[in-house]
């Protein structure tokens, strides 16, 4: 056991001992000293003093990728293991900060220190917060749906540049998940009439982390587009009834939508949450009941 550990400690020395320095070596790159890491600098409370919902994308690596959860900031920078896969095959598609997959997710601001062509907003010892000007809003409305066999179509087509998320969607036409939400095959691309519904307000409300609400008022038949991640076990209800909820734009929530005001509820509840809990009070009742008898 005593040789286990050593081998351990060895180990972990080899690792993060290059990283391990006092605060005084601080230099806020390779110094993780997590008190001065996490430390709340100018461009956090910029950040966290702007109005709205939007996200940020730290390109600056003196913010480490959890900066976001410790400062309760939305951000698109979670590390490898915890980012959905079309989520990240989405992601890589962005050649410059704060081209179109930057809109699609809703990033605002950007964090760093070198120069893009994007406009400053703010500065502090180095590091720029530039502004996404043309980031889409958290949720809003499309007159056309366009229908492709899979995943890698849809990231194919999304990099054409004739391709303008904010008018048209792309969805998988056999997807596996698709299909057991939908129960029938989707038609053929259709367009949705209406005059410009991507400027119709859209209100976007978070509740939990596993609720949010959506609110619009579609002047004609309308694809809801949401820059949050599709997973199954979200679910959607439009004012009070089950509506399909598709995968857009290769990762994003889709929800279509009648003429007139519509409340969009949606709701993260996998299968396996019923089961988990099914399975818990089964647990729970059996060992009073053991213990009943015991007494």
């Amino acid at each position: 056991k005593i040789a286990v550990i050593m081998i351990c400690l060895f180990d972990y020395h080899f690792v993060l001992g290059f990283h391990i320095k006092p605060k005084s070596a601080f230099d806020g790159q390779t110094n993780f000293e997590p008190k001065q890491y996490y430390h709340q600098d100018n461009v956090i409370e910029f950040l966290r003093s702007q109005p709205g919902t939007f996200r940020i994308d730290f390109r600056e690596p003196s913010y480490p990728r959890s900066t976001g959860e410790v400062f309760r900031l939305e951000t698109i920078n979670g590390n490898g293991i915890t980012q959905l896969k079309q989520f990240f095959d989405l992601l890589s598609l962005e050649g410059t900060p704060g081209g179109k997959i930057s809109d699609l997710f809703n990033v605002k601001y950007i964090v760093s220190r070198e120069e893009l062509p994007l406009p400053k907003v703010f500065e502090s010892k180095g590091t720029i917060v530039y502004e996404n000007p043309d980031c889409l809003p958290r949720a809003w409305l499309v007159d056309r749906a366009t229908y492709e066999e899979s995943l890698d179509e849809v990231l194919v087509r999304i990099r054409e540049p004739s391709f303008d998320p904010r008018h048209a969607a792309l969805i998988e036409r056999h997807s596996d998940d698709l299909s057991n939400s939908l129960g029938k095959t989707l038609p053929d691309d259709e367009t949705l009439p209406g005059s410009s519904p991507q400027e119709i307000p859209v209100r976007f409300t978070r509740e939990s982390p596993n609720r949010f609400v959506v609110e619009a008022q579609a002047t004609r038949h309308s694809l809801l587009v949401v820059s949050e991640n599709w997973y199954p076990g979200w679910t959607a209800k439009v004012n009070g009834t089950p509506r399909p909820l598709m995968r857009a734009n290769g990762a994003l929530m889709g929800a279509f939508l009648n003429p007139g005001a519509s409340k969009v509820e949606f709701s993260f509840r996998p299968r396996h949450f019923y089961w988990a809990l099914s399975l818990t009070m089964i647990s729970l009742l059996t060992l009073v009941l053991a213990s009943t008898l015991h007494l």
